[in-house]
């Protein structure tokens, strides 16, 4: 090949192994009937628009937050009863609902004394035909379903420990068998 900035007789920047590959590969390609040179631009345009189809898709993909409920206090509640709990977790800002995988166990939000609802507090109202065992609890919020945290329906009787107990002379009085909930 003749390539008048490296002189006469240069040598070919492609192997001819690669030339012969791409010799054949290249008919096989779906020419342009617009393109009187014979040039076949098909595969060029097809990866180009592969490409910015892929790209915009990455570029699209833009998730907003997921709710996560983290905790459930206290985690549970004896059949037959109503518990106050209280949840915490990452965005649930505005969370409006409380769901159970039973329908044995329902959940409205706590209100003040003026009626106005109370900030991630619920009141929890377990039926007497609950089945004990352990329950998932989700909350519903603007963001969607929260991840869910699991909820004991027990028939042992319970007890809620508020301020935590630092010294035995302070230790509150448990009766044998029971569960006791408290936070540290």
């Amino acid at each position: 090949m003749f390539n008048p900035q490296r002189g006469e007789n240069a040598k070919p920047h492609v192997r001819p192994e690669v030339i012969a590959f791409a010799a054949t590969w290249w008919h096989r390609l779906p020419a342009c009937d617009f393109n009187p040179t014979g040039w076949k631009p098909m595969p060029l345009v097809s990866c180009a628009f592969i490409l910015a189809l892929a790209s915009s898709l990455f570029a699209q993909s833009v998730c907003l937050p997921l709710p996560r409920l983290l905790t459930t206090m206290p985690m549970g509640g004896t059949v037959g009863s109503q518990v106050e709990i209280a949840i915490t977790g990452e965005n649930i800002d505005g969370a409006n609902e409380l769901m159970f995988t039973h329908p044995a166990l329902t959940a409205t939000q706590k209100r003040d004394a003026d009626g106005k609802p109370e900030l991630n507090k619920y009141v929890v109202t377990i039926a007497a035909d609950a089945p004990p065992g352990i329950h998932e609890a989700i909350v519903m919020t603007r963001l969607g379903i929260s991840s869910s945290r699991v909820f004991s329906v027990g028939t042992l009787p319970e007890v809620s420990q508020s301020p935590p107990v630092t010294t035995l002379a302070k230790a509150m009085p448990l009766k044998i068998p029971s569960i006791c909930n408290a936070a540290m």
